[in-house]
């Protein structure tokens, strides 16, 4: 009886495993694709955009992102137009100068996207129609952990 229950107990976990639907879905992958051909199809090598990440990270709130030959170059703040600082102890700087690397292009960003999609257990996306730009994607890594989801709100796109 022993041998048999067994037997089937490992048939079944071996069924759930197979059987595996945390993965992003294909319409997600379908609709990442077609955003990011819209985007470069129509895009410019200088433009900025309202960004804001959601997550269980450092958080610096709304900022504009000013790219110029496809690069960042500003991080603005988006109510009164002046430069993001952080007080670092010694002095106030340049948010851009302190985290360079936080701050990404749309190019960059939709890198990041095509990244999770491939290993993120979920994935839920909202592109802009004319533009490609994603709009909002929320992101879970491991459906059953806590802390590990992002949400990336990109608004106010200008050329």
């Amino acid at each position: 009886m022993n041998i048999k229950l067994s037997f089937i107990l490992l048939l079944l976990i071996s069924v759930l495993i197979g059987c595996n639907n945390d993965d992003v879905s294909n319409n997600e992958i379908k609709k990442l694709d077609e955003a990011i051909k819209k985007w470069q199809a129509n895009k410019t090598p200088d433009y900025s955009f309202i960004y804001e990440e959601q997550c269980f990270c450092p958080y610096f709130g709304k900022v504009e992102v000013l790219v110029f030959s496809d690069s960042v170059y500003a991080v603005k703040d988006p109510e009164t137009g002046e430069d993001v600082t952080i007080d670092i102890g010694n002095g106030v700087e340049n948010l851009i100068d302190v985290y360079p690397d936080i701050f990404k292009t749309i190019d960059e960003i939709f890198e990041r996207l095509q990244e999770a999609s491939l290993i993120a257990d979920e994935m839920e996306g909202n592109y802009d129609s004319q533009y490609g730009y994603p709009k909002q994607v929320s992101i879970d890594y491991y459906k059953y952990a806590v802390d590990d989801e992002i949400t990336y709100l990109l608004s106010n796109y200008k050329k």
